[in-house]
């Protein structure tokens, strides 16, 4: 009987939601939109900077959901929380150029539900959305017990902040939470949904077992499932999904340049004159000085197939989208589902039997890669969630290899034999190694390159523990003479080039402004692309008489870092737009 009544239960729930009355989408919106959905109101300021930022800049629109209160144990809950309230939409206003004037208003959701919506005056573009649901002080656990809950028993309540523009409390249970998120996806059509880190690295010390802030946790898995139950709707949606690492940032290498730093730091001191409980603990002076992407894209997503024709990959959706460039036109498809969910990270490899896509499945924390056709499970090489995104390469002979940084820090590979099939996961050894690995086919064997928090290093049959370093502040780029990679603090781009007796000490050249990884290609001499400090492709190229070019703003915006390849006529950079669509550039 209990079944039976759950079951009554859930199929009562979900008449709710069907006969609920729905908002209805906004159909004056056009063009790029990102939607991103916090747990407090700190958290976009604090780790989606300069991400957030370059959007708001830019002109685009620009929607940020709050899912609790986040009321701490103030004296004064409701003023407080409006207080919080204030200090964010002061900071969004700067970042805007605008005066810190908006439009409060009560946004309906349904019958049971309405939260508050905050649109900025001189940009209606703007709109920031507070749910208002109790944070995880006190014992309350709101998000954590509503996460957790599948039988529509535990129902959180709403504060109601001072001077709310919902007068009244409104209780959520785990599907209208999701459902809500689901109706404010249908109505604002997003092209980018930024989230909080599903899978936090398990070596940070801190908010054990959960690695990061509960409330940080619980938000990035609503919104996960919210986006899988929206991109299966009948609107057929194309967007892509960037997560992003939250606390445990401060324990990697600061990837922002200074003039970013500053820029970020001013954006968070609008917010913090509005928050007394922000105190002088070292994170705050931390958190603002780094932006990292949980599952950062990478710049091995584009490749040839075995027809030499130019193919380009990206999870959009949740399918991944090739396009194809043949004869001079563009095509695309969506490959075969993956079987579940895919991190954005993807590599391309092209072998003796064709063009392989390798990626990350979160749902399982394996790796799997596809081939005509046909995805197939690799397994994990280490059970955990630290396992990392792949890194494919086809070696001389023809077979390709995967490797993957494993969950207690090292390196693995996994090979296909002669006949294609695929062997056992080989432990490479290493440690204290980031996510993000780069390999080579180097003149005496396969080189694979991994950066730490002090250092790049070197495996070729063994680790070399003196290989010549500066401190990196993103994942290695290797072609066969030239090892690239973002230096911390200064966002410097350091090269070490290949010579007959070894790797040479590093090199620094300016960098392109924005953070991330810079693609490179050599065509008589190096030619780098990267990402500025609007968010746009950039590029230089190595000068006859040594050195680099000034970086050439490109202006084609990019959701992330693009990627570059040798073309006909030159170089070629490719980018994934805030459209989510795929940006191509042609470089002379």
């Amino acid at each position: 009987m209990k079944h039976l009544r759950l079951l009554v239960a859930l199929a009562l729930t979900g008449l709710v939601i069907a006969c609920s009355a729905r908002v209805p989408a906004e159909t004056a919106s056009t063009g790029p939109l990102s939607l991103q959905v916090v747990a407090h109101q700190d958290d976009d300021l604090l780790f989606m900077n300069p991400d957030l930022g370059d959007d708001i800049r830019a002109g685009r629109q620009v929607v940020t959901v709050y899912l609790t209160s986040g009321e701490s144990n103030a004296a004064d809950v409701p003023g407080y929380v409006a207080q919080r309230q204030e200090g964010v939409r002061a900071a969004y206003a700067a970042m805007a150029g605008a005066p810190d004037e908006w439009r409060g208003s009560a946004l309906r959701i349904d019958a049971d539900h309405s939260v508050e919506q905050y649109e900025l005056s001189a940009r209606p573009g703007i709109k920031l959305i507070f749910v208002n649901l109790p944070e995880d002080h006190g014992g309350q656990h709101a998000l954590r017990k509503l996460w957790a809950d599948r039988s529509e028993s535990v129902r959180a309540a709403t504060l109601v902040p001072s001077g709310a523009k919902v007068p009244r409390s409104y209780r959520y249970t785990r599907y209208a939470l999701l459902d809500l998120l689901q109706t404010l996806m249908t109505r604002f059509q997003p092209t980018v949904v930024r989230t909080q880190d599903t899978h936090p690295d398990t070596s940070y010390p801190h908010w054990q077992p959960f690695y990061d802030h509960p409330d940080h946790l619980m938000t990035a898995r609503f919104t996960e499932e919210a986006a899988l139950l929206y991109r299966r709707s009948a609107k057929q949606p194309v967007f892509v999904q960037v997560g992003y690492r939250d606390y445990n940032v401060e324990q990697v290498p600061v990837n922002l340049d200074q003039a970013q730093q500053r820029d970020k730091l001013d954006d968070f001191a609008r917010y913090r004159v509005h928050d007394p409980m922000v105190g002088d603990q070292q994170s705050y002076q931390d958190w603002p000085r780094r932006m990292y992407h949980r599952w950062p894209r990478g710049v091995s997503w584009v490749g040839r197939d075995e027809h030499g024709d130019l193919r380009a990959f990206a999870v959009r959706s949740g399918q991944v989208t090739a396009w194809t460039r043949r004869d001079g036109a563009w095509t695309s498809t969506d490959l075969a589902p993956p079987g579940g969910v895919l991190a954005p990270a993807l590599s391309v490899a092209t072998g003796r039997d064709g063009l392989h896509v390798c990626g990350r499945r979160t749902d399982k924390d394996t790796i799997t890669c596809w081939r005509g056709g046909t995805w197939t499970d690799l397994d994990s090489p280490s059970p955990g969630t630290d396992v990392g995104a792949p890194f494919a390469l086809a070696t001389p002979d023809g077979p390709v290899s995967v490797f993957v940084r494993t969950s207690g820090g090292g390196v693995a590979r996994v090979s296909q034999a002669a006949d294609g099939s695929w062997g056992k996961w080989e432990d490479l050894g290493g440690s204290g190694i980031l996510d993000g690995l780069a390999a080579v086919n180097g003149p005496d064997g396969v080189e694979v390159f991994g950066t730490t928090t002090t250092g790049v290093q070197r495996w070729h049959n063994g680790w070399d523990a003196a290989f010549p370093s500066a401190t990196p502040a993103a994942a290695p780029v290797v072609l066969r003479d030239a090892l690239l990679y973002r230096v911390a603090l200064t966002g410097e781009v350091a090269i070490s080039k290949r010579t007959p007796t070894g790797w040479t000490t590093p090199v620094l050249v300016p960098g392109p402004g924005g953070p991330g990884q810079v693609a490179a290609v050599d065509r008589n001499g190096l030619v780098l692309v990267g990402r500025d400090a609007d968010g746009a492709v950039t590029t230089t190229h190595e000068l006859p008489g040594g050195g680099f070019a000034p970086w050439t703003p490109r202006k084609t915006p990019t959701v992330d870092y693009p990627a570059v390849v040798p073309d006909d006529n030159g170089v070629l950079a490719l980018a994934i737009g805030p459209d989510g669509q795929l940006a191509t550039d042609p470089l002379t």
